[in-house]
């Protein structure tokens, strides 16, 4: 097994990793991206402390409810209302609601670029007005 140390001192100053490959007398050299060489990098971590290992590689799997608010951490009630006004598409089978795990993980993206942008200000102004921030 290749392990996190020999990996970290093959990374490119990209944040890719390269690895030179010998078949026979050929040669090639691989670059792994930068994205996919942090996942592999979580993955070896999480391994060498005996962890168990899963990765869900598609945004485009239909999830519940319930899995919905566990990635937002709220509640299923206030997820749901948060569908029935748009805020989320959804899709109905049959009872059921099911939404897109990528439909989920944009809104989560939008909402923590906002609360992002809303921290900022109320640096700036408790900055501005000396509050000892």
């Amino acid at each position: 097994m290749i392990s996190r140390k020999f990996f970290a001192r093959h990374t490119t100053s990209s944040g890719g990793v390269r690895f030179l490959s010998h078949v026979g007398k050929a040669k090639e050299a691989v670059v792994i991206p930068p994205e996919a060489a942090r996942l592999i990098k979580v993955i070896l971590a999480e391994m060498e402390e005996g962890r168990t290992v899963s990765v869900n590689s598609s945004a485009e799997r239909e999830i519940t409810t319930q899995e919905a608010a566990g990635l937002l951490n709220v509640s299923r009630p206030f997820l749901v209302k948060l569908l029935e006004t748009g805020q989320i598409p959804f899709r109905k089978v049959g009872s059921r609601r099911r939404v897109l795990a990528k439909d989920v993980l944009s809104y989560k993206k939008s909402t923590d670029s906002m609360r992002g942008r809303v921290l900022e200000k109320l640096a700036k102004q408790a900055q501005e007005l000396n509050m000892g921030y």
